[in-house]
């Protein structure tokens, strides 16, 4: 519905075009996107997409290069249709771009993440434009960087548009192909930090449950203001022994581990679970009270588990809020699992994934949730209360 756009990574594209370059529409390779991948998966799956694009007219610089490369949007299977601003004026509609099929509809925003998380893509798209941008000051074609890497052109245009993430030795030969040796450390760091930001748990628990329990201690060393929303489960740092093997047990079996190797597991998870003790330190739990009722342990141990809540809320480090099942009229419904690492973090913890957070805005965003969902919680002896109303109810 804009007739000008200033997204970051439009500018390189939106340049080369008003300087005369246009897609191939023979050459896929140099023009197909992620998210193009993303459109012909959902038109295969047989849902109907359509995107109504409304332009003032005279039309501008931008709503013309949008129409050059249009094609590339239906190539994928989209239905696009274009309506003078004029002739939009009466009608509802929204910046939103609808996916539709005979039972339901879905609606996302104009330009949709490619992975759960933008801050993820966008980290990987960063890295992407840096080497695009220096094949480009050293004059070469995407064929030709290939012939110097000795790989197919079609894996530089995939690198180049986010669509493959380059590993430590395509980056060095990248950079040695355009005299840019310099660069090399600095873009792999930069590329290794993107693909962290969003890893599946296939990946994580590659080297078992125990080794995961150990990963990242600088960012529990660092951290010195902890913030943990959980939904479904007693947090991580608050788990016992006897109830995390639960919780890890389940984790293995469904992931059909080959080597189930949970009961370590736990015991590393109550390792780390010391950091509580460590000075200079704050933490903050929001837990949905429901989580207090899914036993995923035996009744012994998950007495046990409760009891220890009582026994942690009462540190004086340790500020424990419960979300009670009964809240009424809740300004926020119960959000997935999520942890804050002082201001510069969040780790979001999803079925196939953990999405790592770094954009400000984004972390905000989580932040205000947090806030919302803590104002809900009840404190002290109402939490006891809540606790103990669970202990009770183990029979």
């Amino acid at each position: 519905m804009r007739d000008a756009y200033a997204v970051d990574y439009e500018k390189g594209p939106f340049a080369d075009w008003r300087a005369g370059h246009r897609h191939d529409p023979l050459d896929r390779v140099s023009w197909w996107r992620p998210w193009l991948d993303l459109i012909q998966e959902t038109v295969g799956r047989g849902v109907v997409v359509r995107r109504a694009r409304i332009v003032s007219e005279p039309v501008s610089e931008y709503t013309r290069f949008l129409y050059d490369g249009t094609f590339t949007n239906v190539a994928a299977g989209e239905q696009v249709r274009w309506l003078p601003r004029r002739l939009a004026s009466g009608a509802a509609l929204r910046r939103t771009t609808s996916t539709r099929s005979s039972d339901s509809t879905h609606r996302t925003g104009p330009f949709m993440p490619l992975s759960p998380s933008s801050s993820a893509q966008a980290a990987r798209e960063t890295v992407a434009r840096r080497l695009r941008e220096m094949r480009r000051s050293a004059g070469l074609t995407v064929t030709e960087l290939a012939g110097r890497c000795a790989w197919h052109h079609s894996k530089t245009s995939r690198i180049e548009n986010a669509r493959t993430a380059p590993n430590a030795t395509d980056i060095r030969l990248w950079c040695r192909a355009c005299g840019a040796s310099e660069q090399v450390d600095d873009l792999i760091a930069q590329s290794l930090h993107a693909e962290s930001l969003y890893t599946e748990w296939r990946t994580e628990t590659r080297q078992g449950l125990k080794e995961l329990q150990r990963s990242e201690p600088r960012l529990f060393r660092d951290t010195r203001h902890f913030r943990v929303y959980s939904s479904t489960l007693v947090p991580g740092l608050l788990q016992t022994e006897g109830y995390a093997a639960g919780v890890l047990g389940i984790s293995a079996a469904f992931r059909d581990l080959p080597v189930d190797d949970s009961a370590d597991a736990a015991r590393a998870r109550v390792e780390r679970s010391g950091v509580l003790h460590r000075p200079g330190r704050t933490f903050v739990f929001v837990v949905e009270e429901a989580a207090l009722r899914h036993q995923v342990c035996d009744a012994e141990a998950m007495a046990a588990q409760l009891g220890h809540l009582l026994t942690a809320g009462a540190l004086p480090q340790v500020s424990l809020g419960i979300v009670p099942m009964s809240t009424p009229a809740r300004g926020q419904w119960p959000r997935e699992t999520f942890h804050l690492y002082d201001e510069r973090l969040v780790s979001v913890e999803l079925v196939s994934a953990r999405v790592r957070i770094t954009q400000p805005s984004e972390i905000g965003l989580y932040a205000r949730a947090f806030e919302e969902l803590g104002r809900m919680a009840v404190h002290g002896a109402d939490a006891r209360a809540l606790v103990l109303r669970a202990i009770e109810a183990l029979g």
